[in-house]
């Protein structure tokens, strides 16, 4: 492999965000290391809909909006919903150094589904107003997360661009 072929791929998490941040977090240091292909020479992002959209909001989402009881994910702990974004910190049987900011640091790009914003937006409002609550899930998306309007289009795109496409699940 060499500079020319350094990876330029994109991760499609819909279910579950932790298999797509380990992966984004191996594939530039095995480059490194496997292939002596430096981790700015690669490209990678990790393409979210579905439920893996939890990870790109930030703490006070997750409080405001229940995300951990609405997504089911509770605190080993207590065994009670969380009330903080995970992904924001290192996570359980996983490297302490895949989690989303500093993964972000890193150069790996996150992309959130706005059409799976506005359905989660749906599911939190119930009768209440659809719009405000997904103009303050936006709000509260984490820095650095780029929002596209419909996340197949763009993953789409990228593989016309030459970007490779891995499903995670």
């Amino acid at each position: 492999m060499s500079t020319n072929d350094s990876p330029r791929l994109v991760f499609h998490a819909h279910q579950r965000l932790q298999p797509a941040i380990v992966a984004a977090r191996n594939v530039p240091l095995d480059a490194r290391d496997s292939y002596g292909v430096a981790e700015a020479d690669n490209s990678v992002a990790i393409a979210t809909h579905g439920p893996a959209i939890a990870g790109m909001f930030r703490d006070e989402v997750w409080k405001a909006f229940r995300l951990g009881e609405v997504y089911g994910i509770n605190d080993a702990a207590t065994n009670q919903p969380v009330v903080r974004n995970p992904f924001l910190s290192p996570l359980p049987n996983a490297p302490v150094d895949a989690t989303v900011p500093l993964l972000i640091e890193r150069g790996v790009q996150f992309i959130v589904c706005n059409v799976a914003v506005r359905n989660l937006s749906r599911k939190l409002a119930g009768d209440g107003d659809t719009d405000a609550i997904h103009a303050q899930l936006l709000a509260g998306a984490i820095p650095g997360a780029t929002v596209v309007p419909n996340v197949y289009v763009s993953l789409s795109h990228a593989q016309q661009r030459g970007v490779s496409y891995i499903y995670i699940d």
